[in-house]
């Protein structure tokens, strides 16, 4: 089992004198490692942010145009019923009952009208006859 020597009887007495320790060549292997290297620019990754950008912005774009309501502000002001998409014939028959001011919307598979009321909206389904 090898001892070291203790810390305090270790001295050198040159300040560069520990260079003499290594060869050239291990030097010359060591400035190597530690050179500094151009990095190539990453296209790749730039690639993928731009496109994992562009399909957030698309997938909001799908979704409020799928998702919101298009609500015909000129409709409102006449006090007629607002539909969010373009009625069918059944749908119109089936509104001509409603109040002035109804939204009739196409929600999960049904033709939806929510009335206005004092304390807040009602919402029913539409009772359209399939064909």
């Amino acid at each position: 089992m090898s001892v070291s020597a203790p810390l305090e009887d270790v001295t050198i007495s040159e300040q560069h004198s520990i260079d003499h320790v290594l060869s050239d060549e291990e030097l010359n292997f060591l400035g190597q490692l530690y050179s500094p290297r151009k990095r190539r620019f990453p296209w790749r990754q730039l690639l993928f942010y731009v496109l994992l950008a562009a399909g957030a912005v698309a997938t909001f774009c799908y979704a409020f145009s799928r998702f919101s309501i298009a609500v015909d502000h000129k409709a409102y002001l006449e006090q007629q019923v607002i539909y969010t998409q373009a009625p069918t014939k059944a749908v119109l028959d089936a509104t001509k009952t409603l109040p002035a001011g109804s939204v009739v919307a196409y929600f999960e598979e049904q033709w939806v009208a929510c009335t206005p009321w004092e304390d807040g909206w009602q919402c029913q389904g539409l009772p359209i006859p399939s064909s």
